[in-house]
């Protein structure tokens, strides 16, 4: 299955009440909203599904931890760019993923049913 998603602002502290909350996100901290996402994430997403990033996946300056955190999400990822924030550069399940900036349009978690034909 093909799934796409965008604004995950990971690290984020003005996405909680740690920072300004610019989307009211219902978290105290970063880490909550964190790891909020990431068992959202693995609840609904199997190894062998596809996940496209597009877009705001995290705060620059973060790499380390967003590694560490991106190795624990499941499926293949790919991460796709527009403006300001960061796509961490990792091999995972042997495939490189492309350091790249992301953009700001808000996309939820959806599927993409592939046609038969």
């Amino acid at each position: 299955m093909n799934y796409y998603i965008g604004d995950l602002h990971l690290f984020n502290r003005n996405q909680t009440d740690e920072g300004r909350n610019y989307d009211r996100r219902p978290f105290a901290t970063v880490e909550e909203m964190n790891q909020y996402i990431l068992e959202r994430w693995n609840a609904k997403i199997n190894n062998g599904d596809t996940v496209y990033i597009l877009g705001d996946m995290a705060m620059r300056g973060k790499n380390s931890a967003l590694l560490a955190l991106v190795a624990q999400l499941k499926g293949r990822r790919f991460c796709f760019a527009v403006t300001t924030m960061t796509c961490p550069t990792i091999a995972i399940s042997g495939s490189l993923r492309k350091s790249l900036t992301t953009g700001r349009l808000p996309i939820p978690l959806m599927e993409r049913h592939t046609s038969s034909a």
